[in-house]
């Protein structure tokens, strides 16, 4: 079993006097040499900290019967230690003990320190998001209008990709179950699932993938125009199922939508949508697109570059 000297507590007990000497194994883990009186072990604190506790040193000299201290002391070695000082008096006697809480006290520190930088991200992931919301819609409204025979059409296209970009949004940024974290990655099960749902026509890759919110918003749209053009012109008309996959290999990241079909590759690139495809693949993820008819199958792929932000989910650490 470790003793308290090992555990860096050290009792004490002092005449209740200003004078009275404080024996040296209270001051071993502040790194100070020989003994020091109470009063000078107080002189080291910060000037600041001294009128925040300056009633509580009075009551030791004026009979109080209980002290806990938080000091923040430098020691030799030009290191800040946190020691807690707690004691008690009887006849005149101040019993008690110091103990080093350093180590404690630095998690409890690198997570306020951890708070204040989430917050600051948060405003400013909030003030992105405000000032390109207009630009994301209008650009939304506009693919949407291209394609629409009429107002009905134009509506459902509309509502339906913007539904389909909420998803990422609402997967990254601040988390509504933990609002102190902010989710800087997206995973891409939680992505294809939100966009296709419930559809059982369609197979969904199950290898883990992070990408960015950004990533995830573009994404998440071409995961929607694949799947509505399935719904529309491809093989979910005629109950065939689709295969949804994807990769990763360093900062590079792909998908691939597979489905069995009939049209054939003249047709196939003025009527599957792919226009949006690759404005969506060539404007936000820096990658390309390209769609292949062979064996009665359409294969599309979507390959992205993450600058590093692509990555698979096992490599992440916690934040």
């Amino acid at each position: 079993m470790s003793s308290s000297e090992q555990l860096g507590i050290h009792p004490f007990s002092i005449r209740f006097e200003a004078s009275a000497a404080v024996p040296h194994s209270i001051l071993a883990p502040l790194h100070i040499e020989g003994p020091e009186t109470l009063r000078g072990l107080w002189s080291r604190v910060p000037a600041a900290v001294r009128r925040e506790y300056g009633s509580q040193l009075r009551r030791i000299f004026s009979g109080a019967s209980r002290l806990q201290l938080l000091v923040p002391l430098v020691g030799d070695d030009a290191q800040q230690r946190d020691i807690l000082i707690r004691g008690s008096v009887r006849n005149r006697l101040i019993t008690g003990m110091v103990s080093d809480v350093t180590p404690e006290l630095r998690h409890l520190k690198a997570r306020a320190i951890a708070a204040e930088r989430r917050a600051d991200q948060a405003v400013l992931e909030l003030n992105h998001r405000v000032r390109n919301i207009m630009s994301v819609v209008t650009a939304l409204i506009s693919l949407s209008a291209r394609y629409a025979e009429d107002v009905d059409a134009f509506s459902v296209a509309t509502i339906s990709r913007i539904n389909a970009l909420n998803v990422a949004f609402s997967n990254s940024g601040i988390d509504p179950l933990r609002p102190e974290n902010i989710r800087q990655s997206v995973s891409m099960v939680t992505l294809a699932n939100g966009i296709i749902g419930q559809n059982p026509l369609v197979t969904i890759c199950r290898e883990p993938l992070e990408l960015s919110p950004g990533q995830a918003s573009a994404m998440g749209l071409i995961i929607h125009e694949l799947a509505s053009n399935a719904h529309e012109h491809g093989a979910f008309t005629q109950g065939k199922t689709a295969e949804l996959r994807w990769w990763h290999q360093g900062a590079h990241f792909g998908i691939e939508w597979i489905e069995p079909t009939e049209v054939k590759d003249a047709d196939l690139i003025d009527g599957f949508g792919m226009t949006i495809v690759k404005h969506l693949t060539r404007s936000y993820l820096n990658g390309a697109c390209a769609w292949d008819v062979s064996g009665g199958q359409l294969r599309v792929s979507v390959t992205g570059v993450g600058g590093g932000e692509a990555r698979a989910a096992a490599d992440t650490s916690p934040r």
